[in-house]
């Protein structure tokens, strides 16, 4: 049905000449499968419910608030996962309050400027492009910052490390000390040249005509 009508193919001036597209539509998605499994594996190992799923508009993943359960959209790459992974860290452990306190200990130097290593990262999230000052107020909440913290700790160790120094050190004195993060540490060192594949079901918004013949 959802084959373009041939060229000799002619309208017929009734319904029974009407083509419609199924509702639902097949989404591919293709994926580092060793890194992604391994990201899911975590995931699911938190105790935490995770999904993938057809989602439309400019959101690729959430986590929620209280439960740190994770949503990803169908089709988003590593990054996304893990950023979320930050948001269901942050929610089950207290990540950036942790994270912060160390920052304000001696060992750490303790000066604002520890601190702020978290500003200067976030504001990666949008380099070279020119966000509106809404989703730069956004981007610089605890919550998106350690969000920000952990994607960059998996996906740009050396940018990160590079970056904020004392905050990343902060989080692997984390990684190497708490038996939940210790994965962490293996995912930051997990990638693979093994593409894997998947497909899911979108549902079509409305019944979508493809033609009359």
């Amino acid at each position: 049905a959802l084959k373009k009508a041939p060229k000799d193919m002619v309208q017929i001036p009734d319904p029974i000449g009407q083509v419609w597209a199924p509702p639902e539509i097949t989404v591919s998605e293709a994926y580092d499968q060793v890194l992604t499994e391994g990201l899911e594996n975590f995931v699911r190992g938190l105790g935490v419910q995770y999904t993938r799923k057809t989602m439309s508009g400019a959101v690729w993943g959430k986590t929620g608030d209280k439960t740190g359960n994770i949503t990803i959209r169908v089709g988003a790459p590593e990054g996304v996962l893990m950023h979320e992974i930050g948001h269901a860290l942050n929610t089950l452990f207290g990540l950036y309050a942790r994270i912060a306190k160390t920052l304000r200990t001696p060992e750490f130097e303790g000066d604002k400027s520890a601190l702020g290593e978290f500003k200067k990262l976030a504001e990666l999230r949008y380099q070279g492009q020119v966000p509106d000052a809404q989703f730069k107020k956004y981007v610089q909440t605890h919550d998106e910052q350690i969000a920000n913290l952990v994607h960059g700790y998996l996906y740009a160790p050396e940018l990160t490390r590079k970056t904020a120094p004392r905050a990343y050190d902060a989080l692997d004195e984390l990684v190497l000390s708490e038996p939940d993060l210790e994965p962490l540490g293996d995912l930051q060192q997990m990638r693979s040249l093994v593409i894997g594949q998947r497909d899911a079901q979108q549902k079509l918004p409305g019944p979508m005509l493809l033609g009359r013949y």
